[in-house]
């Protein structure tokens, strides 16, 4: 169910396509069917016995299970990280937690309040949520594992830890660690100042390494090798740790899967989310809407209800807090990567052939993007897009849909273009600029597999003028990949093969920096991206040459320059502005200083 929420909720990142009301019951139920089995339960290990863990902070109980082959796997789950942050703790930042006496984490924690997709205009899930996981393979070896660190995505409003069954990781005698952190309105709303900072969810994630980074020594792991890895929006949150000062020394290694901060470009001076927080509180009938005391009290005693009324609507994600005297993010996140200002670890960055497949227009879609064009590619910086981004759009949509708005005969070319605005474009610029000063490991996941979340994505959309055939063109789309990285659901023998160099590429990243340091893996060589732009292709897909994982160059390298000279260049030039400036300016003031 959890999954559900999680993909489903990304076909309303672009606001004018669907909305949560157009989820239909007969989708909710098929998925349940299909991911009945994806939670760790007894349906799928078998209980063996109870294990213990003795920490500083207090004993920890967990259970062996044996799984259907044969592994045996221990399993904390629901182990909190942090105080709940509820009453005065919200919108505050995270507390750690101070002790646990005989701690039982035999069950999953809450999951953190999200809209419930199943009623619409309702809630579900509970404040005191801070809770994380830790999978571990049974061995006789003593050496410290290294630790891969699970962020799930959701568009930064719905998902939790439970929906992702890591076993097939954890065979590769890794240890897993999966979370939850706040989302939607309680994870990113701000004041603009350290009354309410903001950026809370990313704080959450960023406690819970610290967490990890002290405790998991005691599980069997290695504190020295913590991977943090995610998708769409826990790629992002990935990225934005990796950015992060307070994460410096935190983590060993990044994988962003379909998801970078760039995919963001809202105007730092002008946070949507400090609106937002003025727009609960004017409707809330709070005394005062001034970012101050009586406003955050105000604010703090607001039902759950009251807050999601106000802000169903609205969209969050992480942004520049230069205004915090403890800043999470303190640098615009181009300027960040362009100038080195990122922890220096190992990267994996990555896409899924056709992720823009995930939205889609009416078919007849003329005067919609006429209106919304701008806001359709994510290049509006503020609540109204200026003249400049607004010529923007008018030449990407020539260039890719040729002024032809008929969904039927361009729907690949609306596919590419979404892809390219929200996950491509920013993925390759990245993997660009991060690789002058880390290695960085680049992929395009293609294969169209026998399970796919399009179906979940186009909802009931398989009965109007465009045919199945062209629908299933479509695949892979976006999360596709997470089939082959998580036991989800039962795969025939290519998908088999392709999981497993998937899984031995992923966690050969968190052992030892790279996805294919040995020769007797048998798997292809992964070259790290350089100049010549080298991509991993895995998958085989009819219309891309490739056995299963090749290496390629320069991906679609026509649609990137087009990227590259009417969007990246202008900002980077004005990145290389400011830097020239300051350095000049620093020169002035050392030569008046007399130093």
């Amino acid at each position: 169910m959890k999954i559900l929420a999680t993909l489903l909720c990304l076909k309303i990142v672009i606001p004018f396509v669907i909305s949560q009301s157009e989820i239909s019951a007969t989708t909710l139920e098929e998925f349940n069917t299909l991911f009945s089995n994806t939670e760790i339960n007894t349906t799928k290990h078998e209980e063996v016995e109870t294990v213990q863990v003795d920490t500083v902070l207090g004993t920890i109980l967990g259970k062996k299970v044996v799984t259907e082959d044969g592994m045996e796997m221990n399993v904390f789950l629901g182990i909190p990280y942090a105080q709940p942050p509820v009453d005065r703790l919200r919108f505050q930042t995270p507390r750690p937690v101070y002790g646990y006496k005989d701690y039982k984490a035999f069950t999953f924690g809450n999951s953190c309040p999200q809209p419930n997709l199943e009623v619409p205009g309702s809630y579900e899930g509970n404040e005191d949520c801070l809770y994380l996981n830790v999978f571990s393979k049974v061995t006789n070896s003593t050496s410290l594992k290294p630790v891969m660190f699970w962020i799930y995505g959701g568009d930064f409003l719905y998902g939790s830890a439970p929906g992702y069954d890591p076993t097939s990781l954890v065979k590769e005698d890794v240890i897993v660690v999966s979370i939850n952190y706040r989302l939607g309105a309680l994870g990113f709303l701000n004041f603009g100042n350290d009354l309410a900072p903001g950026n809370l969810g990313i704080r959450d994630q960023i406690q819970a390494l610290r967490w990890v980074k002290m405790m998991i020594w005691y599980f069997g792991g290695d504190p020295n090798r913590i991977t943090i890895f995610g998708e769409s929006a826990g790629a992002m949150s990935c990225h934005a740790i990796t950015m992060s000062p307070k994460a410096y020394g935190l983590i060993s290694g990044a994988i962003y899967e379909s998801g970078t901060m760039l995919m963001s470009r809202q105007d730092i001076t002008k946070p949507i989310s400090k609106v937002t927080t003025k727009k609960v509180a004017d409707n809330s009938n709070c005394t005062s809407s001034n970012f101050d005391t009586e406003m955050l009290e105000c604010l703090q005693n607001l039902t759950l209800q009251e807050i999601f009324d106000v802000t169903s609507t609205d969209r969050f994600v992480p942004n520049v807090d230069s205004y915090s005297t403890d800043p999470v993010l303190p640098i615009d996140f181009l300027t960040a990567v362009k100038n080195g200002h990122f922890s220096k670890v190992p990267i994996m960055t990555g896409t899924v052939l056709n992720d823009g497949g995930l939205v889609f227009p009416e078919e007849n879609f003329e005067e919609t993007w006429k209106v919304a064009d701008v806001y359709y590619l994510g290049l509006a910086s503020g609540v109204e897009a200026t003249e400049e981004e607004k010529l923007s759009a008018r030449i990407f949509g020539k260039y890719y849909l040729g002024n032809n708005y008929n969904l039927s005969e361009v729907l690949q070319d609306w596919s590419d273009m979404i892809t390219d605005a929200f996950f491509l474009s920013p993925d390759q610029k990245v993997a660009e600029l991060a690789s002058q000063y880390v290695p960085v490991y680049n992929y395009m996941f293609v294969y169209p597999g026998s399970s796919s979340f399009l179906s979940y994505y186009i909802d009931g959309r398989e009965n109007g003028t465009l045919s199945q055939e062209q629908w299933s063109s479509m695949k892979p789309v976006h999360a596709d990949e997470l089939f082959y990285l998580f036991d989800t659901v039962e795969l025939n023998e290519d998908e088999i093969e392709l999981k497993d160099k998937m899984i031995k590429y992923w966690t050969n990243f968190a052992k030892y920096g790279h996805p294919s340091p040995l020769l007797a893996d048998n798997i292809t060589q992964w070259l790290p991206y350089n100049t010549e732009k080298n991509t991993m292709i895995l998958g085989k897909h009819p219309d891309i040459e490739s056995d299963g994982a090749v290496m390629s160059k320069n991906i679609e390298e026509e649609r990137m320059v087009l990227w590259n000279k009417v969007h990246w260049d202008e900002r980077e030039s004005k990145i290389e502005e400011a830097s020239i400036f300051y350095h000049a300016y620093i020169s002035v003031l050392r030569l008046f200083r007399g130093y």
